[in-house]
């Protein structure tokens, strides 16, 4: 058998084709879709559902949640604190099966669509690249933070796995919140609503910034580690505010296409920064 080895490698090779996992592709972005202004905004707002959806799957998996925990009405802190390890999640794989190719078909129709720099509707399209744009850095963001929670979730220290099972607690709650908003919405979202959560982001990192300070100051984690989880806690800040950020876009018009109104009267990050302020004055004087 010997010399026909290789002869019989091909002809296998042949036969039995490997098995590759298939990519997700676009499903409304057509010649036709693309015919009309209206029906191009509509296309890519379907296709940007489907990443959005996508998005927050892998981002659950990747920070060792279930989906059916974090959507649901189960205390997710108890859900949290009693796992001891988190198994290693390949988000990049998932990342090119679930929204590459849906992503990269969505900015390519945006380019190509003829009345896309000259039409109101135009507006509508550079919002929802903007929201996928944010989905796709939530994702990666993800990516960023695996590695320290896969080591500091099963790690002895208490302190670190408290801070890191804090830090995934956080996101998974934003994420309850917002598909709490669309199921109750029917799709559609209270712009106001968001803002709170984004604030509630802002009041959260700020929590676990003076956490850390205390407890490099007492020593009960190493400057080393306290860096680590400054970073980490960044990546799960801009998790937070991506999804909601996109979720502005696809959400709070509803069955609207988003408007630049809509957009105009959230709260960027100096207002929010100012009402907390507002906010903790009010407290101490209270």
């Amino acid at each position: 058998m010997l010399p026909l080895l290789n002869v019989l490698v091909v002809s296998l090779e042949r036969f039995i084709p490997e098995k590759r996992p298939e990519v997700d592709q676009p499903k409304y972005l057509s010649e036709s879709s693309a015919a009309f202004p209206g029906t191009a905004v509509e296309a890519v707002r379907l296709e940007s559902l489907r990443v959005y959806e996508a998005a927050l799957r892998i981002i659950i998996d990747g920070l060792g949640m279930k989906s059916t925990d974090v959507i649901s009405n189960i205390d997710l802190e108890q859900a949290v604190a009693a796992q001891t390890q988190i198994h290693q999640f390949d988000i990049n794989a998932m990342y090119e099966r679930h929204i590459k190719g849906i992503y990269s078909a969505i900015v390519a129709f945006i380019s190509d669509t003829t009345f896309s720099r000259r039409e109101e509707q135009s507006t509508n399209l550079q919002w929802l690249r903007e929201a996928n744009i944010r989905l796709v850095e939530a994702v990666k963001d993800t990516h960023q933070l695996q590695e320290n929670l896969i080591d500091y979730v099963g790690s002895e220290n208490l302190k670190m796995r408290e801070l890191y099972n804090r830090i995934r607690l956080q996101v998974g709650l934003i994420i309850r919140d917002l598909e709490e908003m669309r199921i109750s919405g029917a799709g559609v979202m209270d712009v106001l609503s968001l803002d709170a959560l984004k604030l509630l982001v802002e009041e959260d990192q700020s929590r676990l910034n003076q956490s850390l300070a205390e407890l490099i100051g007492k020593r009960s984690i190493t400057p080393a580690m306290g860096s680590s989880l400054i970073n980490d806690s960044v990546f799960a800040h801009d998790i937070s505010m991506n999804l909601i950020s996109a979720a502005q876009t696809l959400f709070v018009a509803g069955e609207q296409h988003p408007t630049q109104a809509a957009h105009d009267v959230v709260l960027d990050k100096s207002d929010l920064t100012q009402i907390g302020a507002q906010v903790g004055t009010e407290n101490t004087n209270s």
